[in-house]
């Protein structure tokens, strides 16, 4: 098993692996909880923000490929929403999803 100090330096097999080892672990996505299927598949994600090559960037953690577009569409939505707290931003986000004035059918 790869130590997940530094995934940074493993080779293409070698994050085939350490992937394989997360899932081995936990077989649900860490976000959304649900099992990986072929059609929503593990993927290893990874910061979108630390300005470094894509093949390079630091991995967080195994999350299902859906989960990891929405958190990626968010990250980099924040780059260009002129360095919005990103944290700050999803509560917001929650609020006024929440918010029965927004039309959310579950309240």
């Amino acid at each position: 098993m790869y130590q997940r100090k530094n995934p940074r330096k493993l080779t293409v097999d070698g994050r085939r692996k350490f992937k394989e080892g997360l899932v081995a672990r936990r077989p649900h996505c860490a976000l959304c909880h649900m099992p990986y299927t072929e059609k929503m598949p593990a993927v290893l994600d990874h910061c979108h923000a630390d300005g470094v090559s894509p093949n390079k960037r630091a991995v967080r953690d195994a999350i299902c490929r859906g989960c990891n577009t929405s958190i990626g569409r968010i990250e980099n939505s924040m780059r260009w929403n002129r360095g919005a707290n990103k944290l700050q931003w999803l509560r917001e986000a929650v609020r006024y999803l929440e918010d029965p004035r927004h039309g959310n059918p579950e309240y």
